[in-house]
This record gives C-alpha cells, sequence and structure tokens, in this order.
C-alpha cells in the first residue's frame, strides 16, 4: 500500500509518495494544476494507493483526476492539522510529506468529501449567502443613519416597498443633507428573496469544524417556508416559539427541527407527507424549501 501526501495551491501542487513502512519512494514532485495527466502519470504505478489533501477550494478538481485511477481519497481537516500549522519550517514538500505519514499514522482529521452533485448544490448555497450579505451590508448603514437622528425603522421593513417609502417621505426630511446622500446609495436595486434580510443571527459557541454554510441555509430557509407555507406545522412551531422565547431563538430552533426533517428524508428515502401531529413535523414542501 501507498500513500501520497498532496500539498495542493492554485498553479500547482506537489506530490510525496510514501510506502506503508513510511520510505519515501517518490518525490517531492511539482505538477502544474494546468497537466492533470501528468498526475495521473506520476501516481499510475503506486498501487494500492491512499491520497491525503487539505480542504481548500483546490481539492474537487483532484479528486476528479484520481478518481480513474482507483485512489482512495482522504480529505483532511485543515484547521485540526496543527501539526502542519504550527510548524516552524513550513514549505511546500514538507507539508506533503507530513501529511502522508501523519495518515500512515492515523493522524489524519478527515472530513467527508462531498459529490459532485452535492458540491453543485454548495456552491448555489455560497453564492445566495455573499449575494444576501451584499445587500444586507447597505441596509445597515442605511439603519445606522437613521439610528443617528433617534429614527427606528423594523429589521426587514426597509427590504419593502413601503419601507423605502417610509425612508424617503417620512426619514428623509429629518436627515441631513450628507445623510441623505448616503441613504439615496440604496435604490432598491439589490436582488428581491422571500427571506427577510435580517442580520445574522448569534448562534452563540459551535463545535469546530461546523459548516457554517449549511447552517445558515437552514436559518434561511425557516424564513422563507413561514412566508410561503405559513399553516404548515413547521411554520406552526416557529410561531409559537416566536411568542415563547422571541423570534431570534425560535429561528434556531426551527432551524434544527428543519434539519431533523431532512436527515431523516435523506436517510429513508422516503417523500415526507404533511400531516400535522402533536410533536411531530411531517412537511415535505418544508425539505423541499430548504433545499432550494
Amino acid at each position: 500500500m501507498f500513500v501520497v501526501g498532496i500539498d495542493a495551491h492554485t498553479r500547482y501542487v506537489v506530490l510525496v509518495v510514501l510506502n506503508s513502512s513510511g520510505q519515501r519512494v517518490l518525490g517531492p514532485t511539482r505538477v502544474r494544476v494546468s497537466e492533470p495527466a501528468r498526475v495521473r502519470e506520476v501516481l499510475a504505478p503506486f498501487q494500492p494507493l491512499e491520497a491525503v489533501v487539505e480542504t481548500s477550494s483546490t481539492w474537487p478538481w483532484l479528486e476528479d483526476v484520481l478518481q480513474p485511477l482507483g485512489v482512495r481519497f482522504v480529505l483532511a481537516h485543515a484547521r485540526r492539522l496543527r501539526a502542519i500549522a504550527e510548524a516552524n519550517y513550513k514549505r511546500d514538500e514538507i507539508d506533503a510529506e507530513l501529511l502522508g505519514r501523519m495518515r500512515l499514522a492515523g493522524l489524519i482529521p478527515a472530513v467527508y468529501a462531498t459529490p459532485p452533485t452535492q458540491r453543485e448544490w454548495a456552491t448555489l448555497i455560497r453564492h445566495r449567502t455573499a449575494l444576501v450579505a451584499q445587500r444586507t451590508a447597505p441596509v445597515n448603514r442605511i439603519h445606522a443613519q437613521l439610528h443617528r437622528r433617534g429614527l427606528w425603522l423594523e429589521r426587514g421593513r426597509l427590504l419593502t416597498r413601503q419601507g423605502r417609502a417610509w425612508v424617503r417621505h417620512e426619514a428623509g426630511p429629518q436627515l441631513s443633507l450628507e445623510e441623505r446622500a448616503l441613504v439615496r446609495s440604496y435604490a432598491g436595486l439589490a436582488p428581491r428573496s422571500s427571506q427577510s434580510g435580517e442580520r445574522g443571527i448569534r448562534h452563540g459557541s459551535i463545535p469546530a469544524g461546523a459548516n457554517r454554510w449549511l447552517r445558515g441555509a437552514l436559518v434561511r430557509a425557516v424564513v422563507s417556508h413561514v412566508q410561503t407555507a405559513p399553516a404548515s406545522a413547521l411554520s406552526q412551531y416557529y410561531t409559537m416559539q416566536k411568542a415563547r422565547v422571541g423570534w431570534p431563538v425560535a429561528r434556531v430552533a426551527t432551524a434544527r427541527k428543519l434539519a431533523r426533517v431532512i436527515h431523516a428524508l435523506l436517510r429513508t428515502q422516503r417523500t415526507w407527507i404533511e400531516t400535522p401531529t402533536r410533536g411531530e413535523l411531517r412537511s415535505t414542501h418544508a425539505a423541499q424549501t430548504a433545499i432550494i
């Protein structure tokens, strides 16, 4: 058995192959990203082979390149690789070899390598999150100008026609010339969305390595679902929790409930049928809305 440690960069990768005894049998070898056939050519003689690479934006293409060789792909959690992050001498060749040696010693904190179909969904989620952040930034600046004058507008209303009309006709005359100039920079051209656009919710501490993209998508999906399906069991649960503990906590609690629904659907490969029962949430529409 062989292990190849791969230190991946945007323009090149460094390969170091070790045998089961920890002896270096190849490398360090540098291959340009534009030469994927060269990567397969270099690694083809070593079978069976495991490939270890850190999490980054460059690992998906490496998995696609190595898959035809039957290579077992191991994705290492970059934040937990303290041995590499805190090394006194950090070079590409050392990092690649250390990845291989840590794999042989069973010290690699492996994470799930998402398949191509799931990567496409993740890309869409990240893109939507970036758009929401861009939209929220000018909204927060406008709220700051309103607060300077003792004016207050509910979060989310600024993204509605009524809210923008209130800013123009009611709040505008009370703002200074400079403040009005800042407010006019927001013309309602941000992408329209069914979510409220409120500032990000602070959930407190979370386990290291938690998927913040999935967490954020579930929380935002709750807002969309409550608006589009107010009579569903999930929406009723949110309404009840909102009245009891407030909307920030209620939204997180409902997102957790939604995550359990989606997990059950994926695990059982069944379609969820909306049959509200006490203490249970069974909503196909809720799960589908979260994914969208």
